[in-house]
């Protein structure tokens, strides 16, 4: 541990010590003792969870992983390595998103963020772990903030909730653009594979008819077409073709994509025909749609219960019993 980092810790716990203790307006020896222990304890947490996570990754002389180079790594079927900082950025934040990011699992989990929509630049993992902590830093600042102003005492564990409903605020909200993103190409899929079907049948492989249907047919590019864009140029770059399609499959994780990609891989490798299978998966692909569409219609009056039950019924009972209700005010009973 290098003296600055010593010295940041000292600066963090008598910052942590004067923020309760002004808090709770208590200066006496033994508050501060139990600050000053508190503090520590946080610090010594934190600690801890940074060495196992550090535990837990890649060592630094692995081979085929750079976290400290600032760049990407390609490696066979085009997946990417990705550096936590540049070599000339040390500052103490950066060092600590180095050691996380060596973490596989949540390296991984930030990945998937990144290649759902799309290998976007602002999605990188290293740029979306900086994104959710300054989200974290918000929210715990935030609730901390309303939590005085309501005038309740300092309470860490309030801070803490926010910390973590924030930092998690841009994955969920990436997770509703990648679902959206799924859904939008699902739309196409049946179409472009009936396309693709009658392409091959005409005596075209399967890329270039690809890439003819993608120059006159889908002139607007939806999310399904530009993956099959990013395909053909992968291809062009020197990717095999299975690496490529398996490329796309990991970026539109749904289960059709993953199963045309098998399909086109599988004519590769065994040399079988196409057409009738293409033209069977689109229409299962169909079926499948209209099933999910009858289910979801069947649900619906299941799903009409509960707002009937809270909005409906009340006033149609009320509407029937009102006149029974006045007569019984107005005559003080009922006449039999």
């Amino acid at each position: 541990m290098n003296p600055g980092t010593i010295i940041l810790y000292i600066v963090s716990i008598a910052g942590g010590v004067a923020y309760m203790a002004f808090q709770s307006r208590c200066f006496k020896p033994l508050c501060l003792l139990t600050y000053i222990c508190m503090a520590a304890g946080m610090l010594a947490v934190y600690s801890f969870a940074e060495a196992l996570i550090g535990a837990f990754g890649p060592k630094k002389d692995a081979p085929g992983l750079d976290f400290a180079a600032g760049r990407h790594h390609q490696e066979a079927g085009g997946e990417q390595e990705f550096a936590a900082a540049g070599p000339a950025d040390t500052s103490f934040l950066s060092r600590i998103n180095k050691t996380i990011l060596a973490n596989p699992w949540i390296t991984q989990f930030l990945e998937r963020d990144y290649y759902g929509l799309a290998q976007r630049k602002d999605m990188e993992p290293r740029t979306m772990l900086v994104r959710m902590e300054k989200y974290g830093a918000v929210g715990a600042v935030g609730l901390t903030v309303a939590t005085m102003a309501l005038g309740l005492r300092f309470n860490p564990g309030l801070s803490m909730v926010g910390f973590v409903g924030g930092f998690f605020l841009p994955h969920l909200n990436a997770r509703k653009a990648i679902g959206l993103r799924h859904r939008k190409a699902l739309m196409n899929l049946p179409s472009f594979v009936d396309l693709l079907a009658l392409t091959i049948e005409s005596g075209l492989d399967y890329l270039s008819s690809m890439e003819k249907i993608l120059a006159t047919t889908f002139k607007n590019k939806g999310a399904l077409e530009e993956e099959i864009d990013n395909v053909m140029r992968q291809i062009q770059l020197g990717f095999p073709r299975r690496d490529a399609l398996r490329n796309m499959a990991k970026r539109v994780d749904v289960q059709e994509i993953r199963s045309l990609v098998g399909l086109l891989i599988q004519s590769d490798e065994l040399g079988t025909g196409l057409v009738q299978l293409l033209r069977n998966f689109s229409q299962d692909m169909r079926n499948r749609r209209t099933g999910r569409a009858e289910e979801m219609a069947g649900k619906a009056s299941t799903k009409m219960l509960g707002p009937m039950m809270i909005f409906i019924f009340p006033v149609i009972f009320a509407l029937i019993l009102a006149p029974f209700a006045m007569s019984l005010i107005k005559g003080g009973g009922m006449s039999f």
